[in-house]
């Protein structure tokens, strides 16, 4: 094991340095051909606002870098940004939160009526996994029964440990490594 000392560790600086010199005088370095190009114009919805979560004010400048940079993007495109600072034990359980309210691009079963396939059944399902090991990363929501549906809930199925598992949550919820599986009748 090589021993490294702070002598060791400012001749790789110095030497670093001396690198990036020699690269940064132009004879080394390919040259990259730069154009003026306009940045893209994109309508915004009227209406807009964006929310910011970030972690509380750790060095001054950084925060006020920040508010000012806001401020200009809000002059600029007339879109209100709000930020909140969060102290970093609160960070985590709020963001979670914020992704769980996540509007989602409609339920799964919505989307598997409009690609013309039914929702797998759990025993559908479990048949599917004697073909092979599906899911073993990700899980899909299952067709729920009408009275589980009508309280809010719905199924979802995976597989690990060599196991298939069955769970439930609310029908609301937004999980994006979640899809469904679906039956196609011919």
């Amino acid at each position: 094991m090589a021993l490294i000392t702070r002598r060791n560790a400012l001749q790789v600086g110095v030497g670093a340095l001396a690198g990036t010199t020699m690269l940064g005088s132009g004879s080394l370095r390919a040259q990259i051909a730069v154009k003026d190009v306009a940045p893209p114009k994109f309508e915004i919805e009227s209406g807009a606002a964006l929310r910011v979560l970030r972690p509380s004010k750790f060095v001054q400048g950084d925060e006020t870098l920040f508010l000012e940079n806001s401020k200009k993007f809000t002059d600029q495109t007339g879109v209100a940004v709000t930020v909140t600072s969060e102290s970093w034990e609160d960070l985590r359980p709020k963001t979670a939160t914020a992704a769980a309210m996540r509007p989602t691009m409609g339920s799964a079963v919505a989307m598997a009526a409009e690609m013309g396939v039914d929702l797998l059944t759990e025993g559908q399902y479990r048949a599917l996994q004697e073909l092979g090991e599906f899911d073993t990363k990700t899980s899909s929501w299952i067709s729920t029964p009408p009275e589980v549906r009508k309280l809010g809930g719905a199924l979802f199925c995976d597989r690990r440990y060599g196991q298939v598992f069955l769970y439930h949550n609310g029908a609301q919820s937004y999980y994006g490594a979640r899809a469904f599986r679906g039956a196609l009748r011919v």
